[in-house]
């Protein structure tokens, strides 16, 4: 199971007061994530599914591979915000001269 699935898992058994069993494991292909067993006997199909976006996921991918960070160009602390993925590598090489410029003009922003 993924770590996303096996957490889902862990808030069910403890919100729930059931047992997870791994259900989509050793070849089994269409079927749910795994079962959850109550202690009364019942069970209940569990499935784990991640909604985002247009391209959120794609961006999170990207920017996870510098780590969510990018080297900081001057002295304060930057917060970016990437509505698109397509905007990353252009972001990326313009990113610090925004920056400097802010911060030389003692803007917090760049609006």
């Amino acid at each position: 199971m993924s770590k996303q699935e096996q957490a889902a898992c862990l808030i069910a058994e403890r919100v729930l007061g059931v047992v997870a069993e791994p259900w989509d494991v050793g070849g089994r292909q269409g079927v749910v994530d795994s079962m959850l067993v109550y202690p009364t006997g019942r069970r209940a199909a569990f499935e784990v599914t991640a909604l985002s976006g247009d391209g959120a996921l794609q961006t999170v991918s990207l920017l996870g591979r510098d780590q969510f960070r990018w080297p900081l160009p001057g002295q304060w602390t930057w917060t970016v915000e990437v509505g698109s993925p397509a905007d990353l590598p252009q972001l990326k090489g313009r990113y610090a001269r925004i920056a400097l410029l802010c911060e030389a003009a003692g803007l917090s922003r760049p609006e």
